[in-house]
């Protein structure tokens, strides 16, 4: 008689299978999430491109780029141009140009009764244009303030969207280069009013010794660059990229809007600092592409920002903690004078005010002229900071584009 025995796999032979299969997976799955964090590079890089697209054909329409609007404390008013007139940031101004007027028309002629409901609606509508897919998927994240300014008065939300993309505000941050401040100076010095010293950058607190100038006395100031007591320090050293003051009211953020920088100088509490950038946006800013002397291929636009990785969906980041459909501050802005950075754990102010991602091959920037590169974080710094520079030389970046 013929034994028959049944087909199977012994156990020996089922552990040799399942140590290629474990083996071949090994081999494959960084190939496979390098492919899939090519693909993520790409579809930022497209966010950055339409980003930058509407910006543009918001410069085209209206003659100038988007303002960054007044403050983190306001939120966009739907019957305002994105210009020095729009309190909001620069994310709401450029709304009708990414297909999303439906979604600023939420806030359009609504009844002071109604506000609060709208904005919430507002501000906690996804938005994935605005978000780069390796870091976080759209959605509204707790904010640390919550009482903002409208047209309707305070509204009260309590989560928002963020943008992972910021414009670029230059390369002063809120110490400029004393130099820059020379006639704006010799001009306060004879209005009214001026003989008090003035804040220009704010020394972090509890280190009085630190080296930075934190007055400026404007009468009888001459040869101010020459003296030691009139000497800006380095910008990653003040405790805010930004001091902006918050007008209490549209009337009031009109009159800010309209004065002379010699008269914030010495009128408002934050001397109009947030005003005196070299990037393509600054504080109610109203800049024409003309304004970019250096050239639009050599200016910085909108890029990509740095976000604490261990911050992605708690909206605790130093500089990513407000709407994006707020105003002026480092959640919607940012400059070059700290280098780029690839995405930590670290949630500090110094990396708050810089341009950076979650990518390891680069971060995504466009150009005033449209063209979107992928830059290395080792890029030369004075280059960066010459790029982020609307007017100070034309940086060559020696980056093909892709």
């Amino acid at each position: 008689m013929v034994s028959r025995h049944k087909a199977g796999f012994t156990i020996v032979e089922l552990l040799i299978g399942v140590s290629i299969v474990a083996a071949l997976t090994a081999i494959t799955l960084p190939a496979i999430q390098a492919a899939r964090e090519s693909a993520r590079l790409t579809s930022c890089r497209n966010n950055v491109t339409q980003l930058s697209k509407a910006m543009i054909q918001f410069e085209g329409y209206y003659g100038y780029f988007p303002s960054g609007g007044w403050s983190s404390g306001w939120l966009g008013v739907a019957d305002r141009p994105g210009d020095s007139s729009q309190p909001g940031g620069w994310a709401f101004s450029v709304l009708p140009y990414m297909e999303e007027m439906a979604t600023r028309n939420i806030v359009a002629n609504v009844p002071a009764s109604q506000a609060a409901a709208a904005y919430t609606t507002l501000v906690t509508t996804p938005l994935p244009g605005f978000n780069c897919p390796t870091r976080r998927v759209a959605q509204p994240l707790p904010t640390t303030a919550t009482t903002f300014q409208t047209a309707s008065g305070p509204v009260t939300v309590t989560k928002a969207t963020r943008s992972d993309y910021a414009l670029n505000s230059g390369s002063k941050g809120s110490c400029p280069d004393l130099e820059d401040f020379a006639s704006i100076i010799a001009a306060a010095g004879k209005l009214s009013g001026s003989g008090k010293k003035v804040t220009i950058c704010h020394a972090p607190p509890g280190n009085p010794a630190n080296d930075v100038t934190m007055t400026i006395a404007l009468m009888g100031l001459s040869g101010h660059q020459n003296h030691d007591e009139d000497r800006m320090g380095a910008c990653d050293t003040c405790d805010d990229p930004v001091v902006a003051a918050t007008p209490s009211s549209l009337a009031e953020g009109d009159q800010w809007r309209k004065m002379s920088a010699a008269q914030k100088l010495v009128t408002l509490t934050d001397m109009g600092i947030p005003d005196v950038q070299n990037g393509m946006t600054s504080r109610m800013s109203r800049l024409k592409a003309a304004h970019a002397t250096d050239g639009l291929s050599n200016t910085y636009l909108v890029g990509e920002k740095y976000v604490a990785s261990q911050t992605y969906y708690s909206g605790g980041d130093a500089g990513d903690k407000g709407p994006m459909m707020a105003g002026y501050s480092g959640d919607t802005a940012r400059w070059a004078f700290a280098p780029p950075a690839m995405d930590t754990r670290s949630n500090a102010t110094s990396t708050a005010v810089a341009f950076g991602s979650g990518h390891r091959a680069g971060w995504n920037m466009a150009y005033a002229d449209g063209m979107v590169r992928t830059i290395s974080f080792s890029i030369e710094p004075t280059l960066h900071a010459q790029l982020a520079g609307r007017n100070d030389g034309p940086g060559v970046i020696a980056i093909p584009p892709k």
